[in-house]
């Protein structure tokens, strides 16, 4: 087993996601936004088949996860098609560990993201707040308690070692 650098996990989070950004509909604002990753990514000393510089020379930039200079967001509610029952925590975090993760989860771990879904709150909070977001998915206070569940999973879950092995 392989660790993923830097590289894969910021190439493969935007292909999990399709963040909007980069893939434009006109071919010309792609071109636009691939250069743009590429020239950030080399920044970051993390560009394309080229080995980073660690001779005393510290990195003075960071990888944003949830956003970019245009306050663009990656779509998180695209999950609902990869899972069976996006309405129920435990599934929603077994499905999304299955597709995350090429290693399993230990049992405290899935309890503390299922604990990440919930905020404290007893597990039909989470099922009545998806069922009334899908009931009305241009109220944008329903969508605001989902999505930010939704993301504060994703971003934590991405950041887990699991993610770091292929």
């Amino acid at each position: 087993m392989r660790h993923k650098d830097t590289a894969d996990l910021v190439i493969g989070t935007i292909r999990l996601f399709h963040v909007p950004d980069i893939y434009p509909d006109d071919m010309k604002l792609m071109h636009w936004a691939y250069r743009t990753l590429r020239r950030t990514m080399g920044t970051m000393q993390m560009d394309l088949l080229t080995p980073p510089n660690v001779t005393n020379d510290l990195m003075k930039d960071g990888i944003q996860l949830d956003e970019s200079y245009e306050k663009s967001y990656a779509d998180v509610f695209v999950i609902k098609d990869w899972l069976s029952d996006p309405q129920d925590p435990s599934k929603l975090v077994d499905e999304l560990s299955d597709i995350l993760f090429p290693v399993a989860i230990l049992p405290e771990q899935r309890q503390a993201l299922i604990d990440i879904v919930l905020e404290g709150q007893p597990s039909t909070a989470w099922s009545t707040a998806w069922a009334q977001w899908e009931g009305a998915p241009d109220d944008e206070a329903l969508r605001a308690v989902v999505e930010s569940r939704l993301r504060n999973l994703l971003k934590f879950m991405l950041a887990m070692a699991e993610n770091q092995v292929c």
